[in-house]
């Protein structure tokens, strides 16, 4: 799989308030993307998970006595959080956890379980970015993080979600020169309230599958983890003017979930790299 460019990581961790690395970096990634191997395109046909809620990962059984089938992997959608601040560590000491950081996501984009990357803007400053991986289960993703100083000290946390792809998909054949800007649209169970009905569920799933056929619409993504409130994520073009967000915004708020108050909503500024979603020109 191709690298994401440096551009997109290091974007990402500035928005943290964290030091760049050195430019000279990018020939490395360049010579190295290179080397890389060429991936499908992971699309909602291709890509389907199985997980439990309970994370039972199990390897199937395979008609050959003795044999094990080797385990399958999933998708995961992984929020980077806010953890504590780096305030007052020396900025050597910080450059030197982003390198290490860097490394890090570029390992594992040669290992193929990093697709895609990239930065939000939250004015809660809470969700910082986000990171979809390939891995049998939660306990490989912390091993992922392990080599990640950010996470292993503390000033960055994860939050992890088995999800599925029901609409676009990711090209990890490209290499990405620059960043487009997206809305992403968080989907959460309200506070208080009682999940779905098989009725709502039902008519939620009929009006998602209808926003699908709107153009602007990247990449849809469900949650699949019941026990957690997070529900799942839309990934729309940068709208062209605040009419074209507001219409956006409007379908989404007429949603069966939403407009019973059972799933509440965030929109959010997201960058990715150019090219990453199919369809966008960005």
């Amino acid at each position: 799989m191709k690298y994401l460019t440096l551009a997109v990581l290091i974007f990402c961790f500035g928005t943290f308030g964290m030091s760049q690395i050195p430019s000279g970096e990018n020939e490395t990634a360049t010579q190295d993307e290179q080397r890389t191997k060429k991936q499908d395109d992971v699309n909602g046909d291709a890509e389907k998970t199985a997980g439990t809620d309970k994370d039972k990962d199990k390897a199937g059984s395979s008609t050959k006595p003795g044999v094990m089938n080797k385990p399958q992997s999933s998708l995961f959608w992984i929020f980077l959080k806010t953890g504590k601040s780096t305030e007052g560590v020396a900025t050597e000491d910080v450059d030197a956890m982003q390198a290490e950081h860097i490394a890090n996501f570029k390992r594992l984009a040669t290992e193929n379980k990093l697709l895609t990357a990239g930065p939000m803007q939250d004015p809660e400053k809470m969700l910082r970015g986000m990171v979809i991986l390939r891995a049998k289960n939660y306990a490989e993703i912390e091993e992922m993080f392990s080599p990640d100083p950010y996470i292993q000290s503390g000033y960055l946390k994860i939050e992890s979600q088995r999800m599925d792809i029901s609409h676009g998909k990711i090209n990890t054949k490209i290499t990405p020169q620059g960043m487009s800007e997206f809305l992403m649209v968080l989907f959460q169970q309200a506070k208080g309230k009682q999940p779905l009905d098989a009725k709502e569920g039902e008519l939620t799933e009929s009006s998602l599958k209808s926003l699908t056929e709107n153009e602007e619409l990247r990449l849809a993504i469900k949650f699949l983890n019941r026990d957690k409130p997070r529900r799942g994520v839309l990934v729309f073009r940068k709208p062209k003017d605040d009419e074209s967000r507001k219409g956006i915004l409007k379908k989404i708020s007429e949603l069966p979930a939403v407009k019973n108050g059972k799933w509440s909503t965030r929109a959010l500024p997201l960058l990715m790299g150019k090219g990453s979603l199919s369809g966008n020109s960005g």
